[in-house]
């Protein structure tokens, strides 16, 4: 039998493929919620009605939802950055209408 004590390590091109998948993952579930609201999916109508911002807030993140999406595929990192960034918050303006509806419907 033959041990070795070095550890298993995914070799460079490995890892980056995988981050490359789960990076498109990720960025198609931003552009398919981005999508929903754009297209006024009547979850996210009614949604965006019970927060009583307004439907031009669906639209907006919406917008910022599929920028986030496309942006995950960018390979500059300083726009990269910048997208991250943007990705943070349009999180905050995802989460926010979820949380205000949640707290009102108990």
């Amino acid at each position: 039998m033959i041990t070795t004590s070095t550890p298993l390590v995914a070799s460079g091109k490995g890892r980056l493929l995988t981050l490359w998948i789960l990076s498109a993952l990720v960025a198609l579930t931003f552009v398919g919620a981005g999508a929903a609201k754009l297209a006024g999916a009547a979850v996210m109508v009614d949604l965006f009605a019970k927060v009583g911002l307004g439907q031009w807030f669906r639209y907006v993140t919406g917008l910022l939802e599929v920028a986030a999406g496309i942006g995950l595929l960018n390979r500059n990192p300083c726009i990269s950055s910048q997208l991250l960034s943007r990705r943070n918050c349009t999180w905050l303006s995802v989460s926010t209408p979820s949380a205000i509806t949640l707290r009102l419907s108990f």
